[in-house]
């Protein structure tokens, strides 16, 4: 899988265009960006149509505590030691 490189990017991109540079530039389906980044966008409140590069970052946080966290408690359930 290959990258672009958007260091020297003049442009920000906010909203809708930010949540299609992530897809661009992960090649992860949109439809599974939106499916597992909307409900916590809702969650903390943000806007995805105003969404800023400084609350993605917060979002993807939040995502990676809640797989974090999701990945525990199957652990945990499975009779399999989690890793704390």
């Amino acid at each position: 899988m290959e990258f672009s490189d958007c260091s020297d990017c003049k442009e920000e991109f906010v909203g809708q265009d930010l949540i299609h540079q992530v897809v661009s530039l992960t090649g992860l389906p949109e439809s599974w960006i939106r499916l597992e980044l909307e409900p916590i966008l809702e969650s903390l409140g943000q806007s995805k149509s105003q969404l800023t590069l400084d609350q993605l970052r917060e979002t993807m946080l939040a995502y990676l505590e809640l797989t974090q966290e999701d990945l525990l408690s199957q652990g945990h359930s499975d009779g399999q030691p989690g890793v704390e």
